[in-house]
């Protein structure tokens, strides 16, 4: 059975249940570009801990869990109306400017990603900038201006987000100023051509990563930083099957690992926050790996359709808060395919197979199983073939009847709004 998560928090090592605040008072003397005289623009975090939750969806079950941040990726048509409703529900935002790749750029992560040249407009996008300055600085639900997210680090493109920040000083000289960032490739040449930028934020998975990249940011940095994004382990670091579908951590295995990663958070005094990725249904990979909430109909749309809240967010509201939520989600510890979980599960075509799961839920209530099939490509999960069809902890099914490769979904639902999810990659032949 699932331990209730705020004890294991408890227990956890140099955790804080509050949210993790780094000591700081601001820049030392000796940082790189201090701001005017008079002002500490991150003078807010002495008193305030980001407790982010990462993406748009569902504003109001992040703030009834115990959230006090949100953070986009871009700003939107709706920015206005998200800064009012974050606003009401007692919210920040950490407000992201999406920016592309710079077209003189090193190393490309990405080949289909668009690409700019940043000296030839880097006049434009501080207009851009100011644009939205014009338009939404004034709100006071806004915590801070993110200047891009994990760009393919170039002079050019550092020198324009630079010249950005200073905009955006000039117009309000107490707003705060952030880039999102991969440390591990890119603080040293931030910290030389970015020396306007206020706050550096962090994206990390799993505790290593975490320890790792704070250690980075906080010996070379200098400044107050905060995780940007953060949560179990990613689909990069898990076993692959034989059809290139990533073999996803259980639920059960998630959850510790969650925690494994906040008890990085109370080792670091300049950090000063953390924002979990993601608190919502998540569109890539599995569509499942990263998602806090889960889309009652998983082949629907996931920005529209309506969610499940999960054990992850039992586990964050412990975490944000230091209490546990009253009734908590089932939590998933295996699902197999007749008596197997590996990467080489093969089955005929109509084949009839077994699936078996093993769950828990805290108060001991009655559990639910529904499950799909869903075909796959490579790391990304496809079209829905078949379901949903209900069952029990065992059920009966039929493989395709097409060769290829797919994946069993499993929902274990408890009550009318909290849910589980495991799958299992398989291959007809």
């Amino acid at each position: 059975m699932q331990k209730p998560v705020l004890a294991l928090l408890i227990a956890a090592a140099g955790v804080c249940l509050g949210g993790c605040s780094g000591s700081s008072s601001g820049p030392a003397n000796n940082d790189p570009s201090p701001p005017p005289p008079g002002i500490d623009r991150l003078a807010v975090f002495n008193t305030f801990s980001i407790r982010g939750a990462g993406g748009i969806h569902d504003p109001e079950s992040a703030a009834a869990h115990g959230a006090n941040a949100m953070r986009t990726w871009a700003v939107g048509d709706d920015a206005g109306a998200l800064l009012d409703q974050a606003q009401a529900l007692g919210l920040k935002v950490i407000l992201g400017v999406w920016m592309p790749n710079p077209d003189d750029a090193a190393v490309y992560r990405d080949p289909e990603r668009w690409r700019v040249d940043y000296t030839a407009r880097r006049a434009e996008y501080v207009a851009q900038m100011q644009t939205l300055l014009d338009q939404h600085d004034s709100h006071p639900a806004l915590l801070m201006w993110c200047l891009g997210n994990e760009i393919d680090l170039s002079i050019s493109f550092l020198q324009t987000i630079n010249a950005m920040s200073q905009a955006i000083h000039r117009h309000n000289e107490s707003r705060i100023s952030c880039y999102v960032g991969r440390a591990a490739v890119d603080i040293a040449l931030f910290v030389e051509h970015a020396t306007d930028i206020d706050i550096y934020g962090a994206n990390a998975y799993g505790a290593n990563s975490l320890a790792s990249t704070a250690g980075t940011v906080n010996d070379t940095w200098r400044k107050p930083f905060f995780f940007s994004e953060y949560g179990w382990r990613g689909p990069w670091t898990a076993p692959v099957s034989a059809t290139g579908y990533p073999m996803e951590f259980t639920p059960a295995a998630k959850i510790e690992q969650l925690l494994d990663a906040v008890a990085v958070f109370g080792q670091y005094d300049k950090l000063v926050g953390s924002v979990f990725f993601l608190w919502g249904p998540h569109k890539k990979f599995t569509q499942t790996w990263f998602s806090g909430l889960l889309p009652r109909d998983p082949a629907a749309d996931p920005d529209t359709a309506p969610t499940y809240l999960t054990p992850f967010t039992d586990t964050l509201q412990a975490f944000w808060t230091g209490s546990e939520v009253s009734d908590h989600a089932p939590v998933i510890s295996y699902a197999g395919i007749n008596g197997t979980y590996d990467g080489s599960i093969a089955l005929t075509a109509a084949q009839d197979f077994v699936a078996h799961v093993d769950a828990a839920d805290v108060e001991g209530d009655a559990l639910s199983y529904t499950y799909w099939i869903f075909e796959t490509n490579g790391d990304t999960r496809g079209t829905l073939v078949d379901g949903p069809i209900s069952g029990g902890q065992d059920v009966l099914l039929q493989a395709p009847a097409a060769a290829g490769s797919y994946a069993l979904l499993v929902y274990v639902t408890s009550g009318t709004n909290k849910a589980s999810s495991h799958q299992v990659p398989f291959q007809v032949n």
